[in-house]
């Protein structure tokens, strides 16, 4: 896991005495529709590969974007992960370049820009695909509401988990 879980989510818990919200993999239908509206105003003829952080607790996510994808008609599309996932980003990278798929889009499935989507833009540079990378979620038109959605709908006190994202972060939780 990488270090916002570990460390910068439970600090910013315990200082705020903040609630657990239900993982966002819980609204997996609203943002399927929230990237899908975006793609389809930024990027509306090309083909997405939706990049996630890790292959881990994607699967509602992935499998609402594929099915969103098919009931529009657009079958070519593929999900991977920066890390861990299989096929590998890089493996995709050549197979649409060999296959001269264009246009084409990075969609990274990431909530903000830091270390993962400089990782992402280091793959796409390294393969010369020059593919174009879209917006990171929380900046998608649709994000502020559907997490205001998350906070009228309510949580959980911060020490009861509610899945296994919270589980794990309370497991490992190290107050500093």
């Amino acid at each position: 896991e990488g270090k916002h879980v570990r460390e910068d989510i439970p600090a910013l818990m315990t200082q705020s005495d903040a609630i657990w919200l239900p993982s966002l993999s819980a609204h997996a239908d609203a943002l399927a529709d929230m990237t899908m509206h975006h793609l389809a105003s930024s990027f509306p003829d090309a083909a997405p590969i939706f990049v996630f952080y890790r292959p881990r607790h994607i699967a509602a996510l992935s499998q609402a974007l594929s099915q969103k994808m098919t009931a529009r008609g657009d079958t070519k599309h593929a999900v991977t992960a920066l890390y861990g996932a299989d096929p590998t980003l890089s493996t995709l990278l050549q197979d649409w370049q060999q296959q001269a798929i264009r246009p084409a889009v990075l969609q990274p499935m990431l909530l903000f820009a830091g270390h993962s989507l400089d990782a992402l833009q280091q793959e796409n540079a390294q393969h010369g695909a020059a593919l174009p990378i879209s917006s990171v979620l929380c900046d998608c038109e649709g994000f502020a509401p559907l997490i205001a959605q998350c906070f009228r709908a309510g949580g959980t006190q911060k020490n009861i988990a509610t899945d296994t994202e919270t589980r794990y972060l309370k497991e490992n939780w190290k107050p500093l």
